[in-house]
């Protein structure tokens, strides 16, 4: 019980040593799929002008954090949007996330909202461009639907405090319920 109990108190200290100044520092990263190199093999990616402008700010940046992926104004709708991501989800090649509950009704331009406690952004963001080789690991898959659409994509994180580690998730349902992503589920 001291173990929890050391460790509840440090949680609050940390806590309440926070100030809300950390929540404004959001890193935006902008693309349009239409940068991407389609997929060939694990190799795809080191050709590819998107992944080296990212991997360039981005590499040494590890959780705790919030991240999302938005579209910026652009003329494709989310009927045709959600159509080819569900055509492509359908075809069961890679793992993508489900489409969120009220997606077909939504006006939100939120594709996905997630997070990572210790995992590198550079990986989360490997994964959700579909460059990755393994096929399991769920994702956008961007690079194997969303190029000839030439979405413009705004990629944007908060990076947590490290006491906050726990509550990512937290942090994570409260942001993907304001914003109503089109893709994932959140409780």
């Amino acid at each position: 019980m001291d173990i929890l109990i050391n460790y509840h108190k440090k949680l609050v200290e940390n806590l309440n040593a926070l100030t809300l100044d950390f929540f404004k520092e959001t890193t935006l990263f902008q693309f349009n799929t239409g940068e991407m190199n389609t997929y060939v093999d694990e190799n795809t990616s080191l050709n590819c002008q998107m992944w080296d402008r990212f991997w360039k700010v981005n590499s040494d940046v590890t959780g705790p954090v919030i991240y999302w992926f938005s579209i910026a104004d652009c003329e494709i709708s989310n009927e045709q949007l959600l159509n080819e991501f569900d055509n492509y989800r359908l075809s069961k090649l890679r793992t993508t996330p489900p489409l969120s509950t009220n997606a077909k009704q939504s006006d939100s331009r939120v594709l996905y909202v997630g997070s990572c406690r210790s995992t590198r952004i550079r990986d989360r963001f490997f994964w959700h461009t579909g460059y990755y080789k393994e096929s399991r690991t769920q994702g956008l898959q961007l690079c194997h639907w969303a190029i000839p659409l030439n979405l413009p994509i705004l990629f944007q994180y908060i990076r947590l405090d490290p006491a906050l580690k726990y509550l990512t998730n937290v942090y994570e349902s409260e942001l993907a319920r304001v914003l109503k992503p089109l893709l994932g589920k959140h409780k």
